[in-house]
């Protein structure tokens, strides 16, 4: 998802503890790396997710999903907390200047997902 991400100069961020990806709504390209949050601090502070990445096993099944928006209707996450995580922003491609088509998107990832599968 990350390398997706930079084929796009957006640079994606992990946070600790928190599942997805993430970027800085003020510069999405920037490459420093994510200060640790300081107790009592916003861990999302100036950040929007923009990945989400899923594994869920039941019945001795295993469950991946993948998820990268890229030009959306991002209304619908004000009435949520995303991933359980009050006041966490969300966000997609276009939105911080990223002109690519959907499929463009997706290809590009599954070709990402496939060379890091692959034996």
């Amino acid at each position: 998802m990350i390398k997706t991400l930079a084929a796009f100069d957006v640079t994606g961020h992990r946070v600790l503890g928190a599942p997805g990806i993430y970027v800085r709504l003020d510069d999405p390209g920037a490459h420093a790396l994510l200060a640790p949050p300081q107790p009592g601090q916003d861990p999302f502070a100036g950040l929007a997710k923009i990945a989400a990445l899923g594994i869920k096993v039941s019945r001795h099944c295993a469950y991946h999903g993948v998820a990268l928006n890229v030009a959306m209707d991002l209304r619908p996450f004000e009435g949520i907390n995303p991933c359980g995580y009050a006041g966490l922003r969300t966000v997609d491609l276009s939105t911080i200047g990223v002109q690519a088509s959907w499929q463009e998107v997706a290809d590009l990832l599954g070709r990402k997902l496939a060379a890091y599968l692959s034996p």
